[in-house]
């Protein structure tokens, strides 16, 4: 038997080949590999080549053996075949395996980049509404006695009532007073925001939102479109609510959009152009967890009007009726004092 595994290769020929084709080939083979001829490699490496082609030789002048060395071959080549497809296809789920990797890696990478943003960019805008809300306290509300009563300390609310009844005067505008956040499904920024990209205030007071807050409510000074919050749970989804600060030129424009953004009543049924705002709801800048966000000039109207509205009718000559006591002046105006100063002496002459 040849100690070659498989004896047609040894001979370079192909599975399978004739008589022939053998005789031939190891004819040209013994007179290239002759150890007498071989100078390339040693004695020892030329003795062993030269005796490997004549057991393939002597082999294959077998016909039994011919035909089995040809079905292994054939056997073993089929096998090769399969390991090769096989190799293939591991190697290239090697490679899909890496590749999915590398872009859950990414993904999850991107996912805790923008995450990281999104907190940069919360902490960042909570600090500066605090920083507002603190400048806004200190130049709007004065110093005045701290009330307690025999609970403890009274609330900041207590405070501004009190100080509203002593003096009738209204606070003071901060600079977030006049300003709203309006909250709508994510889809419709395209449609409020138009063509404008930009987060300029020049460019937002041309968007098809700001054409319809100002018919709606009144003149705009500001628009600015925030980016969308991710969610905690999912950050990998699209977020369902965009947001959008509106700052008004007058409060009561402000106080308006609020009290009917609010209910969801911010488009008017009469105004096509106000449709836009069907689905957005309207309200203060500053409100948060528990607390409404309401300015204390906009709560100090609002205060004032109720009082006006539960006031008795006047008769002509500015008295109420039935003789009932004039109440202070909701604001230290010139007119307002002139009027009451008066009425006050024409009681006291009337007594006298």
């Amino acid at each position: 038997m040849p100690t070659a595994d498989d004896p047609f290769a040894a001979l370079g020929l192909p599975v399978g080949a004739s008589e022939a084709d053998i005789r031939a080939a190891y004819r040209k083979l013994s007179l290239k590999l002759h150890p007498d001829k071989a100078r390339d490699v040693t004695p020892e490496v030329a003795s062993a080549r030269f005796h490997a082609i004549q057991t393939a030789y002597e082999a294959l002048q077998d016909p039994v053996y011919r035909a089995k060395a040809a079905s292994i071959a054939e056997a073993e080549r089929k096998k090769n075949e399969r390991r090769g497809a096989y190799d293939g296809n591991r190697k290239r789920m090697a490679e899909e395996l890496e590749r999915e990797e590398r872009e859950g890696l990414k993904k999850r990478k991107d996912v805790k980049d923008r995450e990281e943003r999104l907190r940069r960019l919360k902490e960042e805008g909570k600090r500066l509404t605090e920083e507002l809300l603190r400048s806004n306290a200190s130049s709007s509300m004065p110093s005045t006695p701290d009330p307690k009563g025999a609970g403890g300390e009274a609330s900041s609310e207590q405070v501004l009532e009190q100080r509203e009844d002593e003096d009738g005067v209204e606070p003071a505008l901060g600079p977030l007073d006049k300003t709203v956040k309006l909250r709508f499904p994510s889809h419709q920024q395209s449609l409020l925001a138009g063509s404008s990209a930009s987060s300029a205030s020049s460019e937002s007071l041309r968007t098809p939102l700001a054409s319809a807050m100002s018919r709606r409510f009144g003149k705009i000074e500001a628009i600015r479109f925030l980016p969308p919050k991710a969610s905690k749970r999912h950050p990998e989804r699209i977020p369902n609510e965009a947001t959008a600060l509106v700052s008004f030129a007058g409060l009561e424009d402000a106080m308006k959009a609020v009290d009917l953004g609010g209910q969801m009543n911010a488009a008017n049924p009469n105004d096509e152009q106000t449709r836009i705002l069907e689905d957005v709801h309207i309200g203060w800048a500053t409100a948060g967890k528990g607390n409404d966000g309401e300015p204390p000039a906009a709560r100090f109207r609002r205060s004032r009007r109720a009082r006006e509205q539960a006031a008795p009718p006047r008769g002509a000559n500015g008295q109420y009726a039935r003789g009932e006591s004039l109440p202070p002046p909701d604001g230290p105006t010139p007119e307002d004092a002139a009027t009451y100063e008066a009425n006050t002496l024409a009681r006291l002459m009337s007594m006298s």
